[in-house]
């Protein structure tokens, strides 16, 4: 019985990818806490704490295990503990007495916590790949179509005249920080866990220590000498991050929503699959930005989750650590299916240049007030260059004139006004400030591999 939509078969690739769903699937995670017990006794044995013979033999058994897995459902039906189970069967295919020297010195925790950052440490591989596509993606499309005039907005309304490059090149930027952000999370967070029940090593005392470290070693992890079992901040710490990204490709998706609607019709979501509405044939639905829209939704709640478990109760807390287990799955897939999503979105996006200067000259009496004031602001002071141009801007709207007509009508105006302040209001693309310098740097420093900016 299926009923989780990342469980789904039919409908697998709408929320998530397999290739990712591999990494979190059940058994590869019993594996992946097998490997690590295997590596344990391995170690223990090079420092004698447990005989050689049985960390071989514990070696070979697993090297190809027959594990009785209706066996191990049953046991979980009967005990709650996520470990036990499963090490329940891999000691009885050890058999006496190599089965005692199993999970020697560790607790749960450091299996399952340790297993965790294997996990992230693929994740991370990931998010990375799609990362740097959607940055190769971004730097194309500004290279090709950088150059477009496109009116920017803010308060959801017309504000002035930006290229198209400089809009993207913030994206572009940002998705950088994200990649640099990653790296530096994989030097300071990515550590595994040995220590025993409370992290203290009263089991194998210092010796713990040298185990603890060769075998994180072998694990490709770094490792801590202090328990981390109840310090909970690298988790939260990664799972912010992914909220940081998760806020940034809402912010793209919501963009191309945005500026793909009917009576924009400036930049669209374009798909080799039309999404088209099943009563209605003229509709190319932006089904990718809705869908990164909603998933976005539930990243936000799973990283939510995970912040409140960095609140701890003494040494160990379970309801804590279940909370953050359950929650790391659905969010590392689902922020890996929405930059899965955003690399098809700028794959196929629909650029439309010609819309974007149609707008602009429909409404390019508003979107170059800032710059008439200005030119007036250099010939009287700034209340009386504001009256003049309210007064420009009524009889505009009253008459439906241009601005630049009223201005070349009226001598007393145009004594305000040089041929070069002329050409900019007749023509308001051009007044773009510096949007094509920041795009060229941008550009320059992140193909480069220099510093980001900010």
């Amino acid at each position: 019985m299926i009923v989780h939509f990342l469980d789904y078969e039919i409908q697998s690739d709408n929320y998530s990818t397999s290739e990712i769903k591999e990494i979190f699937d059940e058994k590869n995670r019993f594996k992946r806490w097998m490997k690590i017990e295997v590596a344990l006794s391995e170690i223990e044995s090079e420092f004698d704490i447990i005989p050689k013979e049985s960390a071989n033999h514990i070696k070979k058994i697993m090297e190809n295990p027959n594990i009785d897995w209706e066996k191990v459902a049953e046991s979980y039906r009967k005990n709650f503990n996520s470990l036990i189970p499963v090490l329940d069967e891999v000691r009885r295919l050890c058999g006496e007495p190599y089965n005692n020297y199993l999970h020697y010195g560790a607790t749960t925790q450091d299996i399952i916590d340790t297993s965790q950052m294997l996990e992230i440490k693929e994740v991370i591989e990931i998010y990375n790949r799609r990362l740097l596509s959607i940055k190769n993606k971004l730097i194309k499309i500004i290279e090709e179509s950088g150059n477009f005039s496109i009116i920017g907005r803010s308060h959801g309304q017309y504000a002035v005249p930006i290229t198209l490059g400089y809009k993207l090149a913030i994206w572009l930027n940002e998705i950088e920080r994200h990649i640099e952000r990653l790296e530096l999370w994989k030097k300071r967070g990515l550590y595994g866990q040995f220590g025993g029940a409370t992290g203290s090593h009263n089991l194998l005392g210092e010796k713990g220590i040298l185990v603890g470290e060769k075998l994180m070693k072998k694990l490709g992890l770094n490792y801590s000498k202090i328990s981390w079992q109840n310090s909970r901040d690298n988790i939260a710490e990664f799972a912010s991050i992914l909220s940081l990204i998760n806020g940034s490709i809402d912010k793209m998706s919501g963009e191309v929503y945005l500026l793909g609607k009917t009576d924009v019709a400036e930049i669209r979501e374009g798909k080799t699959k039309e999404a088209g509405s099943s009563t209605m044939p003229h509709k190319k639905n932006p089904v990718l930005c809705e869908r990164i829209g909603a998933i976005s939704y539930h990243i936000n709640a799973m990283v939510q989750v995970i912040l409140n478990t960095v609140s701890h109760e003494h040494e160990r807390d379970p309801r804590k650590l279940w909370a953050e287990w359950l929650a790391i799955p659905s969010l590392c897939i689902y922020l890996d299916s929405i930059l899965n999503n955003m690399e098809d979105i700028l794959t196929n996006l629909c650029i439309y240049p010609d819309v974007m200067m149609k707008n602009l000259n429909k409404y390019k009496n508003d979107i170059i007030s800032e710059y008439v004031l200005s030119c007036l602001s250099k010939s009287l002071d700034k209340k009386n260059a504001k009256e003049v141009l309210n007064n420009i801007m009524k009889i505009s709207k009253d008459t439906k004139k241009d601005v630049i007509e009223i201005i070349k009508n009226d001598s007393k105006l145009c004594n305000y006004f040089n041929e070069e302040m002329l050409s900019i209001i007749e023509k308001p693309y051009k007044y773009n400030g510096i949007c094509e310098k920041i795009r060229e740097d941008i550009l320059f420093k992140i193909k480069k591999g220099g510093k980001n900016e900010n």
